[in-house]
């Protein structure tokens, strides 16, 4: 196939790497009432009637392997793992049958998956007795939007029609043992439930489709990857943890230290050249940042989406109460991010902020910091510092990076109560 050959690639590779994102979610074993939570970057939290307790595991050829907080250590042999059952045995023989919790069926929530909506049950091509569905093209632009975070226009969905209506008059076999593949890759990750999962997840799989895209250039020009390319740039691959940072993510990045520092009582308004520098700054030491900071760069993109959309929830009185909690948990004293005025301001102002052109910027440092004589972070740091009028808010922005990056995850988890379950759907 000419169109989508690309996610054949991408999804032999994420389900042979990705074991920890397959079965992450809430197992439960009805026989000795047990829950059983496993999260997607390595961590469990078990309750059972002989305790409670937390911890990491992994698993490596069938064996599940579990280390709790004080350093004991549980092993088990995978006899069964399916989207929905675990059947786990330990050393002594005894047997664990765990089953997916989900809340019902073939919906998350109370809904329905996206493409499994009445409007898309249209037949729009028939051959050799096969028939493609409106909804099969839509699994591709359901998983197309999950990697961008965003709808994508009505014109890019024809593409993807048109590119499906293609392959399927050439290929209807090899397309419906195709978009199987994606749709099962795609309701696996929507039992993830939790944001910071399936934000690590997309990352893994747009680092895949990256990765691929390097080493067989010819796969850019399938409609997928240009209409993939034309909303996510690369700005900086760091190979050792396989985590990148995009132009989405060093511009949500900003905006999230921005709201930060607007909770916390600081200043938070920031020029668009400060903006530019703080975000090339961020995108040239991006590789010699901790893990921890990688992660929460790699995911800005789409936690600060869940953010802003959770905070848009909330009325008024809601948003006050939300202010005063964090500012009492983090002992903010003088706080001028707990009045209305602030939150209005705030918001006013990140809504008017447009995408910097990292790359070309960046151009523009370079040809200025050589007539100078000086490399382009010499020039950066020369540039700062003759930014009298805000260079005390820049300080404050490169300050509360040094910060613990958990609050964002605290955050993305916490705000307007959202314990439930998270559901990606970016018709809704």
């Amino acid at each position: 196939m000419k169109g989508f050959v690309i996610i054949l690639i991408i999804l032999s590779m994420f389900s042979s790497s990705n074991i920890h994102s397959q079965i992450a979610g809430t197992w439960v074993e009805k026989r000795i009432n047990a829950q059983m939570v496993l999260t997607a970057d390595g961590f469990f939290k078990y309750i059972g009637q002989d305790g409670q307790f937390q911890g990491k595991y992994s698993i490596q050829n069938n064996i599940f392997l579990m280390q709790d907080l004080n350093g004991n250590h549980y092993r088990f042999d995978i006899q069964v793992f399916t989207e929905n059952r675990l059947v786990l045995s330990n050393q002594n023989g005894a047997v664990y049958n765990y089953e997916r919790h989900i809340n019902t069926g073939k919906t998350i929530g109370n809904k329905n998956y996206p493409w499994q909506q009445n409007k898309y049950n249209k037949i729009i091509a028939t051959r050799n007795n096969l028939q493609w569905k409106e909804s099969q093209t839509q699994i591709y632009v359901n998983f197309l939007e999950l990697l961008v975070g965003q709808k994508i226009t009505l014109a890019e969905v024809n593409k993807i029609r048109q590119s499906n209506l293609s392959d399927f008059k050439d290929s209807p076999k090899l397309l419906f043992a195709d978009v199987k593949d994606v749709e099962a890759s795609l309701k696996k990750i929507y039992l993830l439930n939790r944001p910071e999962a399936i934000a690590m997840v997309r990352e893994e799989l747009f680092n895949i489709i990256y990765l691929t895209t390097k080493k067989q250039p010819d796969l850019k020009n399938s409609v997928f990857i240009k209409i993939l390319n034309s909303y996510i740039q690369v700005l900086k691959h760091d190979a050792s943890t396989n985590l990148s940072i995009s132009n989405q993510d060093v511009d949500a990045y900003v905006k999230y230290l921005q709201f930060q520092n607007m909770i916390m009582g600081r200043q938070y308004e920031i020029t668009k050249q400060n903006r530019a520098i703080l975000q090339m700054q961020i995108v040239n030491n991006f590789t010699t940042y901790p893990l921890e900071q990688k992660k929460t760069l790699a995911y800005a993109y789409f936690l600060w989406n869940v953010i802003s959309k959770q905070w848009s929830k909330l009325n008024v009185s809601q948003q006050k109460e939300y202010l005063n909690g964090v500012q009492n948990q983090l002992n903010v004293q003088n706080n001028k991010g707990g009045s209305q005025h602030e939150v209005q301001k705030f918001w006013n102002n990140t809504n008017k902020q447009t995408e910097i052109n990292i790359n070309e910027i960046k151009g523009k440092y370079k040809k200025e910091a050589a007539t100078k004589g000086m490399t382009l972070k010499q020039y950066l740091k020369y540039k700062q510092k003759n930014m009298a009028v805000n260079n005390q808010i820049f300080n404050t922005m490169q300050n509360t990076m040094n910060e613990n990056n958990a609050l964002m995850l605290n955050i993305t988890n916490n705000i307007g109560g959202n314990g439930g379950y998270y559901y990606v759907d970016y018709n809704d």
